[in-house]
Order: C-alpha cells, then sequence, then structure tokens
C-alpha cells in the first residue's frame, strides 16, 4: 500500500485528505498534508512540483517530522503542529481530524487541536437547521460538540455540520463564502 510521506497514512479519502499525489518510486503525498504540515514552503513550480511544493521539500520534512509524536495515537511522524498560543501538540493529518482538530486552509493555512479550537459563547436552537444539509444539526439524544459544528464568524446566524461545510469548501474552492450573506473574508477566517 502507498503512503503518504507527511502524515504516513495510506487512507484515500478526498473530503477530508484531499487528492493522494503518487510520483516514480512510490512518493506519495496527500494534497491537505501538504498545506497543512508545519515547515513546507511552496517554492517550486506549477508544472514540475506537487501543488508548488518540491518533492526534496516534501521528503526533508517528512524525515523532520520522523521523531514527532502524535498526541493523539502517541506513534511517531506527526506531521502537524498546533498554532495555539504556547501549544507544543503535534499529529497526525488524519488522527487530527478524527479528535477534533480544526485545519484553515486559507491564507497561512494554521491547525489547532481540540483544546484550541474557536470556543462559541452561544449555542444553536434544539431544532437548529444546518444551512447546508438543512438536516437537524443535532441528532436527538446527542448533545453538542464544538469539534462537530461551526458557525460563521461573518453574520453569525448560520450553522453548519463540519462535514456539510468541508464538502461545501471543497466544491466552492477559490469562491468559498457564506451561503447566507455572502461574506468571503470574515467566513474564512
Amino acid at each position: 500500500m502507498t503512503k503518504c510521506l507527511l502524515c504516513r497514512s495510506g487512507k484515500i479519502d478526498e473530503l477530508w485528505l484531499g487528492k493522494m499525489y503518487i510520483r516514480r518510486h512510490g512518493n506519495a503525498v496527500h494534497e491537505n498534508c501538504l498545506y497543512l504540515s508545519s515547515n513546507l514552503v511552496q517554492r517550486g513550480e506549477e508544472d514540475k512540483d506537487i501543488c508548488c511544493f518540491t518533492l526534496t521539500d516534501i521528503k526533508a520534512e517528512s524525515e523532520r517530522t520522523r521523531y514527532l509524536k502524535c498526541f493523539y495515537c502517541h506513534k511517531s511522524g506527526a506531521n502537524i503542529g498546533c498554532c495555539g498560543p504556547k501549544c507544543q501538540r503535534t499529529f497526525h493529518t488524519l488522527c487530527g481530524l478524527k479528535n477534533g482538530a480544526q485545519n484553515q486552509y486559507c491564507r497561512t493555512y494554521q491547525s489547532f487541536c481540540h483544546s484550541h479550537i474557536d470556543k462559541y459563547s452561544r449555542r444553536p436552537a434544539k431544532d437548529q437547521k444546518c444551512t447546508i444539509c438543512m438536516d437537524t444539526l443535532i441528532e436527538q439524544g446527542r448533545s453538542f460538540r464544538f469539534t462537530k459544528y461551526i458557525v460563521g464568524r461573518c453574520c453569525n446566524r448560520g450553522w453548519h455540520h463540519k462535514r456539510c461545510l468541508q464538502q461545501y469548501a471543497n466544491s466552492a474552492g477559490y469562491f468559498f463564502k457564506c451561503p447566507l450573506c455572502n461574506d468571503t473574508n470574515k467566513f474564512r477566517m
């Protein structure tokens, strides 16, 4: 099985991990791992490299993270560092996703462990619907969890399932905006 050089997982999941790029000699990497890995910088060429990341830089980042322990699974090779103030936690892309980490796919591509994600001052109403899929936000018998739901910072009205918002972001790409007020700046923060 081909594994990502950065997160060391062979899982194929375009929604959460992005496209898996496979190059000669079995070198493979998830698109989102490229953007979220702590020390990678885009300085390659669009037509020659992977999303403008050079294979040399990707391999160097893989080597750098080789001995970093994942906060969640306690295995080595953690490729993401939490950007929370004074937080030293590192984790694999997939482990972070499974445990409620929050990744920002814009500007500087920051990631936050479950302890440093946005905590909202208000909670959704019991009958609140996801503004994307229109299903009830919180299923009956379930409790509210900050790691499963997101409210837009722009108009502060619309609550979304994290999965629905990720699907919407993947399909909208550059045109990603609030589905209620069409704001792009505050909504993407």
